[in-house]
């Protein structure tokens, strides 16, 4: 990736300096690499999104695959209820 700044106005913290920032490839702090932090995120979001869905849609199948792979990407980001 050749720029720094990754276009998205969401914000995270750096995993190594804990920094607050919009989603960046490096950490305007302690310049670290976030490219794989941010590519995580991102995958979390569109995997957030693609589960709701298919719970809309009544996809029992790929609401079981999306939160299964949710449950790897980000444990937390799934309700109570389908843990």
């Amino acid at each position: 990736m050749t720029s720094s700044i990754i276009s998205d106005n969401s914000t995270f913290r750096c995993p190594v300096c804990r920094a607050s920032q919009t989603m960046r490839a490096v950490c305007r702090r302690c310049q670290a690499d976030l490219g794989l932090a941010v590519r995580a995120y991102r995958r979390r979001e569109f995997v957030i999104r693609k589960r709701s869905e298919a719970i809309a849609l009544g996809d029992r199948e790929q609401e079981r695959v999306l939160t299964e792979e949710l449950r790897w990407l980000s444990p937390s980001a799934i309700p109570e209820t389908n843990r």
